[in-house]
């Protein structure tokens, strides 16, 4: 299975491609519209994200629909919509998770990183020091962020990650869905749509004042099957993807000491700095770091004179500053090269909704046959294109680090031209991109603080997910256990 292209055979799945240039051709090609078109000839998701079963073609996608309760509700998101759909439904949520907005929620994350960890550290000390990372922490974390930026109570985080897990885990076929599955999948999507219905309603009756429930309520550019379909699409993508980059993520540090030993050992010690008795947090010169590479007009102009001020005048606020940005710059390298091994999306499903012929642009053998640059691959209506991410990321042009050498097939965490990895898409790219990295900064930083002595205590359990990348279980241990 190291083939650039294969062909299956398989019905739901007969294009593997793991070829970076062509799977970046394939994901191009998907959303776009010729003139006189009434749908692109590669399409994401449509029916073919229960591969195997629900793959392309309009009928299939009709049973899908209308037997399919999370499917319903899928197809109606920005997920699978193409051209002025897509751009539309996108630019309804798009606002709530630009890097201002997420960077304004930066103490929650960081009171919630803490908490969760204390939890954590109470697990550990009252098992010798063992605790699991994935269920004890990574699985709890973003939820709880997602949750609360769309102000939902938090007492209902646990039956919203629950309902949003059991919909999605009901389409994924190609991990094996039982009656009971598929069942479990049904009660879910009813019960995430009534309870989205009941605060959608709330909203525009003013008794549920959440700023992005409310504004979406209110958008005339959306139908009520597209506000929760979308709603939903961002619940759980908003931490699913995230969990499973945690605990992947932390795996394979841990499975790379000296690389974990370098991102313990060159994070910024000491209480943050004090300048004329007030206390300038950390998050602060994370933010003016941000600022600095943002126009003038789409910042907050005092803050950022504000702590240019302090700098100028406070040679210890200059250092931290400096230090904290230097920190910043580090954990961003790592985390881009967290996001290119681990692939929390492992695979993208195309469908193909006419004959799409594709220009090879380097030599490949499909079915046997070599195929030179510049011929075309026919992929036929109704076939799936599966592009592998997981493994297209290890092929990506990267840059060298000082761990390995320029070659994308070693994992290293200094690597600063590491951007080319497609974990986040690209057509119909992830639009919770920032708000992932900054909560895998967080959680990973916090981790390194509470535990920089963390190492495997057994073997870890995959999830089993086919479209997803994660771990069911991470045990490890530390005897660094004490609240800090």
């Amino acid at each position: 299975m190291t083939g650039a292209v294969e062909y299956t055979h398989v019905p739901g799945r007969e294009w593997i491609v793991r070829d970076p240039q062509l799977g970046r051709r394939l994901m191009q090609i998907d959303g776009k519209v010729a003139p006189g078109d009434q749908w692109a000839g590669i399409q994401q998701g449509r029916g073919s994200l229960a591969t195997g079963y629900l793959r392309g073609g309009q009928d299939r996608i009709a049973f899908a629909d209308r037997y399919s309760k999370p499917m319903q509700a899928f197809l109606d998101s920005m997920v699978v919509a193409e051209g002025a759909d897509h751009q539309r439904m996108r630019k309804a949520f798009l606002p709530f998770f630009a890097p201002a907005a997420v960077l304004a929620e930066a103490a929650f994350v960081e009171q919630t990183v803490a908490a969760l960890l204390d939890h954590t550290a109470a697990v550990a000390r009252c098992h010798q020091g063992r605790f699991d990372l994935r269920s004890d922490f990574a699985y709890h974390f973003p939820i709880r962020i997602i949750c609360h930026m769309l102000e939902l109570p938090a007492g209902d985080v646990p039956k919203v990650q629950h309902w949003a897990e059991t919909s999605v885990r009901a389409m994924d076929t190609e991990a094996g869905v039982s009656f009971q599955t598929a069942l479990a999948g049904q009660r879910a999507s009813d019960e995430l749509r009534a309870y989205l219905v009941e605060k959608l309603a709330r909203a525009r009756s003013g008794t549920f004042r959440g700023h992005i429930l409310g504004t979406v309520a209110q958008d005339p550019t959306l139908s009520e099957a597209e506000r929760i379909a979308n709603l939903g699409v961002v619940i759980f993508a908003g931490f699913e993807t995230t969990t499973g980059l945690l605990s992947k993520g932390v795996e394979t540090l841990l499975r790379h000491n000296n690389q974990w030993s370098f991102l313990r050992d060159r994070l910024v010690t000491g209480a943050p700095t004090m300048v004329n008795g007030e206390v300038v947090p950390d998050r602060e010169w994370r933010w003016f770091a941000w600022a600095r590479t943002q126009p003038e007009r789409t910042v907050d102009r005092a803050r950022a004179d504000r702590l240019e001020a302090l700098c100028v005048g406070s040679a210890e606020a200059a250092a931290r500053c400096e230090a904290i940005v230097a920190q910043e710059a580090m954990l961003n390298c790592a985390v881009e090269e967290l996001l290119r091994w681990t692939a929390p999306g492992t695979v993208v499903p195309l469908t193909a909704s006419k004959d799409v012929a594709v220009t090879v642009e380097s030599p490949v053998r499909v079915k046997g046959c070599p195929y030179p640059t510049g011929h075309d691959l026919t992929i036929t209506r109704g076939e799936t294109v599966a592009v592998a991410v997981d493994e297209l990321n290890r092929r990506c042009p990267v840059g060298a680090g000082l761990f390995a050498d320029a070659t994308p097939a070693r994992f290293d965490i200094t690597r600063q031209e590491n951007t080319a990895h497609l974990s986040f898409g690209l057509r119909h790219s992830c639009i919770g991109a920032f708000l992932a990295k900054e909560n895998a900064k967080r959680a990973l930083e916090g981790v390194l603080r509470r535990f920089p002595d963390l190492e495997l205590a057994g073997d870890p359990i995959p999830q089993e997910m086919e479209l997803f990348s994660g771990l069911a279980s991470l045990p490890v241990r530390s005897r660094a256990t004490g609240a800090i």
